[in-house]
């Protein structure tokens, strides 16, 4: 296991044009420490684009998938800050998977990371899961790549609107999402290249821009 426990939030979103600052410094400052200091959440971190889109990608990692709908999490989300209740005017589209982590291998953590979210049909679902799941191994081997994790959407709980998003335009959730974490773009991609080449889906390369541990002190 690579990532810190066996559930995970994953959050894609654009702003609007010149309101990255305003974002990241909200994200820093408010929104990370925020939720990292719910119980069950363990860490969360944020990725801006180098290749692909939505510009950037946010993962929190939980102890289990219990957390993303526990009452202290829905209270944050149906009772948001005042700089949050801010921020959410300058999205412009949120695609989320509250996951379970089907598999996670690694031997840390990457300043790249690429996602690809994929949406196999019901028949198809489960060999994709296992041709994935077994192409772990070889992946995080990669020169340059330091892990891989496979995780399965619970979709229903994905689209739950809650006060948090009023005024915001619909959630989009994934189906599956492959992560692969490295030192450089070249060295992920060509990993995915090499032994999932057949895996159809939505793909960004990012840049870490921020990590934050639950426990973590001011």
């Amino acid at each position: 296991m690579s990532l810190a426990g066996t559930g995970a939030i994953a959050i894609w979103n654009d702003v609007k044009e010149g309101k990255r600052d305003l974002i990241t410094d909200w994200h820093d400052r408010d929104h990370i420490p925020e939720r990292t200091g719910i119980p069950g959440f363990l860490r969360g971190r944020r990725f801006a684009a180098l290749e692909g889109s939505p510009e950037f990608f946010i993962l929190y990692e939980t102890a289990d998938g219990s957390a993303a709908q526990s009452p202290a999490y829905f209270a944050r989300l149906n009772n948001p800050s005042p700089w949050t209740a801010k921020a959410n005017k300058d999205f412009l589209g949120t695609i989320r998977g509250i996951c379970d982590v089907a598999a996670s291998l690694g031997h840390g953590e990457g300043g790249c990371m690429l996602t690809l979210r994929a949406d196999p049909a019901e028949t198809e679902a489960a060999s994709v899961d296992a041709a994935v799941i077994a192409a772990l191994p070889a992946i995080v081997a990669e020169h340059g790549v330091l892990a891989a994790h496979w995780l399965v959407a619970q979709r229903a709980v994905s689209l739950i609107e809650t006060n948090e998003r009023v005024g915001r335009a619909p959630l989009r959730a994934p189906n599956r999402i492959l992560m692969i974490e490295g030192i450089a773009p070249d060295s992920i991609k060509a990993a995915l290249a090499k032994h999932l080449p057949a895996l159809a889906g939505d793909v960004g390369v990012y840049r870490l821009e921020v990590a934050r541990a639950a426990g973590h002190r001011d």
